[in-house]
Parts: C-alpha cells; structure tokens; sequence
C-alpha cells in the first residue's frame, strides 16, 4: 500500500496577504483559487512539488466553528502555536539571506543543530512558523575510524588495515606470548617424536612377521 501526502492545511488571517507571501517571495506555484460565499480557499506548492498543495484558508473556514472558537484560532495563530511548515533547502544561510531582505519576520538565525543539521526560522504574515532546514553531510559511521575493515568493500584485499590491531601487545602480554610459542613448539616437536618411534616400531614388527 503506497501512501502519499497530498495536502495540508495553514490557517491565516488573510490569505490575500499570506498568497502575496508565499506567491510573491517564496515562488510558490498557485495550484487553486476559490471564493465562497465570502470565504476564499488558495492551495499553493513548491514548483518541485505540484502533487503536494498548501491550502491557505481563514480562521471561519470550519462551518462548525463557533465565534468563540475563531477568536481562539487567530491567537494562537498571532503566537506562532497553531500551524508550522518544515521545508528543505540545500543552502540554509542563502535561503535566510534572501527571506531577510524581503522582509520576513526573523525567528531564528541559522545555527547547525547537535545533530548536524543546519536551519533557520521564520513567520509568515499570519504568524505560522517555517523552518528551513539543510540537511547534514554525509559522514563516517562512529566509531568507524577510516581504513578498518568494516570500510572495506568485499573482497578488497588491497584496503587499508585496522594498524590499531596489529600493534605490539604490552610488556607483560608479550611474554606470555612468546611462552605460549615455545610451549607449542615443544608439543609440536614431541608429537612428532612420538609419530617417529611408532613408525620406527611399525617397521620392526613388520620385519619380525
């Protein structure tokens, strides 16, 4: 089952003057325009994106909203609470650059978050909040030092070596090893001194039969 997002829904106190915003500034495409009985609705996108529309609509868009109820609406709008909007962007200082200029409501300047992502924040006219963020580069797994075998492709005999592994071990580790050598050489040594006498006396009895 594939799902897809195809709409979302930013309510705005004026949405002549939210459309001038995200038309005029922002670049966004008008995907549609309707007026009805005194109400209008604007569904707008990223040119990137025509499947996916914004719709700008008035706090008394809900018929079942009571004045009490909008009234509520337009002040957590005016507090930045209501709504907020994330977009990606592959230049966070740039895209703040510009949206200052323009004159938008700055309220965060870029700054590289603990997880490597670089965003900035701002208002609309209505108060929503955007946040556009940069996503962070590609980079080492931790714990993953570059040249150690998880880096190596398969088969790659030719990669570099973890050289941490293959360091001397400490003084006393490195006795013990050269005893545990000797000590297989000795084994080594005596089973075959053992394979040779049985040898030996296989070949006796042989000679005696």
């Amino acid at each position: 089952m594939d799902l897809k997002l195809a709409s979302c829904t930013l309510t705005v106190h004026d949405v002549a003057e939210a459309l001038g915003f995200y038309w005029d500034v922002l670049g966004f495409a008008v995907r549609d325009d309707v007026e009805f009985e005194g109400m209008r609705w604007t569904s707008v996108s990223p040119p990137s994106q025509p499947g996916m529309q914004i719709l700008l609509q008035p706090p008394g868009a809900d018929p079942g909203a009571s004045p009490v109820d909008r009234q509520a609406i337009e002040d957590l709008i005016a507090k930045g609470l209501l709504s907020r909007l994330i977009f990606q962007t592959d230049n966070c200082d740039a895209i703040f650059e510009y949206l200052e200029a323009a004159g938008a409501e700055v309220m965060q300047e870029p700054i590289t978050q603990p997880d490597g992502v670089r965003d900035c924040a701002f208002l609309d006219p209505s108060g929503n909040m955007l946040r556009f963020t940069q996503p962070r580069q590609m980079a080492e797994p931790l714990g993953s030092p570059a040249g150690t075998r998880r880096d190596r492709p398969p088969g790659d005999l030719n990669a570099v070596t973890d050289t941490s592994r293959l360091s001397s071990p400490p003084l006393g580790q490195a006795h013990l090893v050269e005893g545990a050598e000797e000590a297989l050489v000795l084994s080594a040594a005596a089973r075959l001194a053992g394979q040779r006498e049985h040898c030996a006396d296989a070949q006796v009895g042989h000679h005696l039969f």
